[in-house]
């Protein structure tokens, strides 16, 4: 009798040890959300489906406006007013710089200028440009049609703009980037030797941020 109680005190012991063993390896092992309770990373084309076409645009022209000075130009501008005759800098970019929707279904091709060709392939468009161009550029952000491949579509953009749409100026540099169905487009002065009064390198890239910044902003 004392050998059986004693078997079964052993068998007790081990079994209070097994189980606090896997107490203790539960513990190092790190916590797990449920299923379906982890929040999911917007991929690229969600982010680009849920932008705007009107604000990637707006953002653009503005940091045109930014790039070129002219803010203060609109002081200089305003310091030789009236006081009643001033207005603010908002409604004084909205008389010196464009930005507007291209709908080819009201016959708006000839705003889709800086192409020997109009392109076709998009369902929404916006163009941003100065409204006087001292120095040549120009601006699209296209959303891509479903059916149309992305990038046959910026092939076919660059190979049909042309720099040299505005008679007085010429564009020496073009850029055609897309995230997920949204093409960025744009042709302007990037200084060199020939043109010192172009935008930098750096401010080149800037708009390109500035457009990726506008879609994946837009999910925060």
């Amino acid at each position: 009798m004392k050998k059986i109680l004693a078997l079964m005190l052993a068998t007790l012991v081990l079994c209070v040890s097994l189980v606090a063993c896997g107490n203790a390896d539960n513990n190092d092992t790190p916590a797990t959300s449920e299923p379906g309770t982890s929040e999911s990373v917007p991929s690229e084309k969600d982010l680009a489906a849920a932008a705007s076409v009107e604000k990637i645009a707006t953002a653009l022209i503005n940091k045109y406006a930014e790039y070129t000075g002219m803010k203060d130009t609109y002081d200089q501008y305003m310091a030789e007013l009236s006081e009643e005759d001033q207005i603010p800098y908002e409604e004084y970019l909205t008389q010196v710089l464009y930005v507007g929707p291209v709908d080819l279904s009201a016959g708006d091709e000839l705003w889709l200028q800086g192409f020997t060709e109009a392109p076709t392939g998009f369902s929404e468009a916006y163009c941003y440009q100065p409204m006087m161009m001292g120095q040549a550029f120009i601006g699209y952000i296209f959303r891509v049609d479903e059916d149309t491949d992305v990038e046959d579509f910026k092939k076919t953009l660059t190979e049909t703009c042309d720099p040299r749409w505005n008679i007085c100026t010429m564009a020496n540099t073009t850029v055609c980037e897309s995230y997920g169905d949204l093409v960025y487009f744009s042709m302007m002065v990037v200084a060199d030797k020939e043109n010192p009064e172009g935008f930098t390198a750096e401010q080149k890239d800037g708009f390109y941020n500035t457009f990726i910044e506008s879609i994946t902003g837009s999910a925060e």
